[in-house]
């Protein structure tokens, strides 16, 4: 009874409302339409023990904030490699076009994906949209996504990436892009629920770096691959 208490105080809040102060529930998230990855071989103890300490953090503060407030979720239960996170992005503010076009469409979150490398936390991690699918700039979004993807943040990068970073304050920052009106607005694809590829997000991502001079980190590719496929560039299924 605990854990749907707990539950249930995340959706409704402190007010004895009966209307859920947001529509996202946490839990209903397909796993077998994700892209799962093996622990990599690559793997170092110490960005291991980096990892393991930052997912605790990150899971103290999901634990202790209404879901409507925090507006991201991670299902501890299903993270098997510490090395690929899955995390969604939820209840954003409603006057924002990307929202309406989440109500109009039924998309209930935003699916993430933060892949470390075996540097981490020298390094940046890997953050891409996973879907729905945005709308490009070429065609008149923006939320800082990329074509492929990936997120277009200088933070994301050995530019603008700091070791004492909290992945809180990524999250945090990345949802802010999002939620961004400036230069435009994200907006959604009409009738696109593909999932962006692992390949095109990896593309979309050094084309972003070598635009606005941003240095790409050592080792990139083969961390943003996951070990799991070619780092080739050769976009695979994932």
């Amino acid at each position: 009874m605990g854990s749907l208490s707990s539950l249930s105080s995340k959706l409704f809040g402190k007010s004895s409302s009966s209307k859920p102060l947001t529509d996202y529930v946490p839990g209903t998230l397909d796993y077998s339409t994700l892209p799962m990855l093996q622990m990599p071989a690559w793997a170092t103890s110490a960005a291991t023990r980096r990892l393991m300490k930052d997912f605790k953090d990150l899971i103290q503060i999901q634990n202790k904030e209404p879901l409507h407030e925090l507006g991201w979720h991670i299902d501890e239960d299903r993270v098997e490699n510490i090395y690929q996170w899955i995390v969604e992005l939820h209840s954003f503010e409603a006057s924002l076009p990307l929202a309406q076009d989440m109500k109009k469409h039924g998309v209930k979150s935003i699916v993430l994906e933060l892949r470390f490398g075996k540097d981490y936390p020298m390094s940046p991690p890997f953050v891409r949209v996973i879907r729905p699918r945005f709308l490009g700039f070429a065609q008149g979004g923006g939320g800082h996504v990329t074509a492929g993807g990936a997120m277009c943040m200088e933070l994301l990068t050995n530019d603008g990436w700091s070791a004492v970073s909290s992945i809180e304050s990524v999250l945090l920052q990345v949802r802010m892009a999002i939620s961004s009106r400036d230069p435009k607005p994200a907006r959604l694809q009409s009738g696109s629920m593909a999932n962006y590829g692992v390949g095109e997000a990896v593309d979309a991502y050094m084309r972003a770096c070598a635009i606005h001079g941003w240095t790409v980190p050592a080792g990139f590719r083969e961390m943003a691959y996951g070990g799991a496929e070619s780092a080739s560039g050769v976009q695979g299924p994932v």
